[in-house]
């Protein structure tokens, strides 16, 4: 196949949000919201506080079941599974507010992801040390190279509960790169950052996407911080996806700045 034949080729879709609606009580959270992310961007959502953006991350993640509607992760459907099935099946989140375990050390906690390790079994321990022991090393290698990576390698055996709040949500981003993800939801990651951690935090998921071809699925509120990192953005209003398309596109769609920058009625979205 030649050059100009392949850049034809369409991008594999690595998410598949369908039709998804999900209401608590009398309250309509999310309705009717599609969204199709392809396999190797960043993909950005956005909307004002109460746009059903939180909800409709938590049924991607397995937290809530939808109504109705389905989601498609790389082609298989994982409506409704719990956070844990998710997790095996490749999707990883982080969360607005970092899930550390404060009492072991930034490396600990990175060891703590990978699934299924012997050292979960006590058999394996008493009765296949050699084994236990090697993955256990590759564990702490693998571990040690993320951690320097994130420029962390100076707090590498500081508890976790000790570290900033920008520096625990580098933590959080190393312990998406603990296993084979085929795509990461990020909630917020720039909450409460400082400017330079938040420089840190996009060029490190920028250097993540083109080097790994790694994708992402990104709530935020820093718009400057969106615009900056993203492929795509999806704006959501009122449950509802409004509008879609490349930053800049959605930044200077006319409903977009009306609604949320001038106008009438301003939205909060920060």
């Amino acid at each position: 196949m030649n050059q100009k034949a392949s850049k034809l080729l369409p991008v594999p879709i690595i998410l598949d949000i369908r039709n998804i609606s999900k209401s608590f009580g009398s309250i309509r959270a999310v309705s009717n919201a599609s969204i199709k992310l392809e396999a190797g961007k960043i993909h950005g959502l956005i909307g004002p506080n109460g746009a059903g953006k939180s909800t409709l991350f938590n049924i991607v993640a397995g937290v809530y079941k939808p109504d109705s509607g389905s989601v498609e992760l790389a082609g298989k459907n994982v409506t409704g599974l719990p956070a844990h099935k998710m997790f095996a099946s490749g999707l990883l989140r982080t969360f607005q507010i970092p899930h550390e375990y404060s009492n072991m050390t930034s490396v600990e906690n990175l060891m703590m992801v990978p699934d299924k390790q012997l050292g979960e079994n006590l058999s394996n321990a008493l009765f296949r040390p050699q084994y236990f022991r090697a993955q256990e090393e590759e564990t702490l290698s693998k571990a040690l190279e993320i951690i320097d990576f994130l420029g962390l390698k100076r707090v590498q055996n500081e508890l976790a509960g000790n570290l900033s709040g920008g520096q625990k949500k580098l933590l959080e981003l190393g312990r998406t790169l603990m296993v084979d993800a085929k795509i990461v939801l990020l909630d917020e990651l720039g909450a409460g950052v400082n400017r330079t951690l938040l420089n840190t935090l996009s060029n490190n998921i920028k250097k993540l996407n083109r080097e790994r071809g790694q994708s992402y699925f990104i709530i935020e509120h820093n718009i400057e911080f969106i615009s900056r990192l993203c492929d795509k953005v999806t704006v959501m209003v009122e449950g509802e996806v409004a509008t879609e398309g490349t930053p800049q596109q959605v930044l200077n769609n006319p409903m977009v700045v009306d609604a949320y920058f001038g106008g009438g009625k301003r939205m909060d979205w920060l």
